[in-house]
């Protein structure tokens, strides 16, 4: 069981000194835990691992972790937040790395490249302030559906790519000040 609500985790309540105490921790066993108790147990002169430094057992420890996540889980999380004036939001308990990051605007996922495939997202609730809401017992509020789910249940979902409505159906472009640009490499050196 988890050491700490998801209230808790967003808020950061019981760390009145730092607004982020909690944010990037994960909340199940620290890291520093995992160490320690692997050196307690396996680390030593007549033990499986002998006279090993801190460090070493420190980096394959978070090696194993990342291996872990990449490689058994294989699951992707789709999140759909609001983001605020301030540009910024907190990152979920669970955060490994991202794969993409979208605009979500007037029912279409805009580049940052969209992918077709993905036609599901989980959703939290959010006041005004773009801050997440949650429940009596600190759990994150969810809608039954999110934005996504919904237009792809109802056959609404739109495309960049194909969208017959669209002046660039089934074609990439880049946006730029308002005005599309087509068949141009972005970044590219001519």
């Amino acid at each position: 069981m988890a050491y700490l609500t998801e209230y808790q985790y967003y808020e950061n309540t019981g760390n009145p000194n730092t607004e982020d105490a909690n944010w990037g921790s994960y909340q199940y066993v620290s890291l520093y835990d995992i160490v320690n108790n692997f050196m307690l147990m396996y680390a030593g002169n007549h033990s499986l691992v002998n006279n090993e430094e801190r460090y070493r057992i420190l980096f394959h420890a978070k090696r194993a972790i990342q291996e872990l996540n990449y490689d058994a889980f294989k699951e992707l999380k789709v999140l759909e937040l609001d983001v605020c004036d301030t540009l910024r939001y907190v990152l979920p308990p669970d955060y490994v790395n991202w794969v993409r990051i979208s605009l979500y605007k007037d029912g279409v996922l805009r580049p940052l490249t969209e992918n077709i495939q993905t036609n599901w997202s989980d959703a939290y609730l959010q006041d005004n302030n773009c801050r997440i809401l949650f429940d009596h017992d600190g759990n994150i509020l969810k809608p039954s559906t999110s934005t996504i789910d919904l237009q792809r249940i109802e056959g609404t979902k739109k495309s960049i790519y194909l969208n017959e409505q669209s002046p660039y159906n089934n074609r990439e472009g880049y946006c730029v000040d308002g005005d599309w640009y087509f068949d141009y490499g972005i970044g590219a050196q001519y």
